[in-house]
């Protein structure tokens, strides 16, 4: 894909409450060594507003499998219709024509209690 979000792993229907604080992990693995970037955002489906609550997430998948995670805190209004995103397009305006393979793994959303 010629943008970020042309090549994306979905899940809709993700609840994020206000207030609340959340730990993002997986692992992943690319035999192409490539950026990727992760987001849990508003369903802009209906008014092209994408916010993602959990800020853009980016990190570089290699070829061997690493875990990576992240925290946030949920500072707008509770949302039961978030989506998670994996982008994995052209990813900081890097567009891949080299064919590949991309592993993901073990992703965790979950409430965590803030220290």
């Amino acid at each position: 894909g010629n943008l970020d979000w042309m090549i994306q792993l979905k899940q809709n229907g993700c609840l994020l409450e206000k207030g609340k604080s959340y730990k993002v992990s997986l692992k992943a693995k690319s035999d192409l060594e490539r950026a990727m970037m992760l987001a849990l955002q508003r369903d802009g489906s209906k008014d092209d507003n994408w916010y993602p609550y959990s800020n853009t997430l980016r990190f570089t998948a290699t070829p061997e499998m690493k875990e990576y995670s992240w925290t946030f805190s949920m500072g707008m209004d509770s949302d039961p219709n978030v989506i998670f995103t994996i982008s994995m397009g052209a990813v900081s305006d890097k567009i891949i024509t080299q064919l590949h393979t991309v592993t993901i793994d073990s992703i965790v959303v979950e409430e965590i209690q803030k220290k």
